[in-house]
């Protein structure tokens, strides 16, 4: 890593974590760089982790709006036909057939 990420910040002490960082390393006693370093690979094993979780909840939830989307499409679907249905019906005098299509339809709900 070539680039420090902390180095450029100006005022980081004052960073309201930045306290609570050095009081958890003191108490666990990572006064050494490669005992800093390693408690920071952990860590950033956990972000990658974590961000790997973000990404499949982001897509659980992208497949889950898709399939409401299909959902309600097949509703208006299945309503186009319906009314399709009822002006066909209407037109050739068998208004009472749709009439009872329409009941036993209500019955299942």
């Amino acid at each position: 890593m070539s680039e420090k990420l902390y180095g450029h910040y100006e005022g980081l002490m004052d960073y309201d974590t930045y306290p609570d960082h050095v009081m958890a390393m003191t108490a666990e006693s990572l006064h050494g760089k490669s005992e800093i370093a390693a408690e920071l690979a952990y860590r950033d094993q956990l972000i990658t982790e974590l961000e790997c979780e973000v990404s499949a909840l982001k897509d659980a939830k992208q497949g889950a709006y898709n399939n409401l989307v299909a959902i309600v499409n097949a509703g208006s679907t299945v309503r186009r036909l319906l009314l399709q249905a009822e002006r066909v019906l209407r037109e050739t005098d068998n208004y009472e057939l749709y009439e009872k299509r329409v009941t036993l339809l209500e019955k299942d709900k």
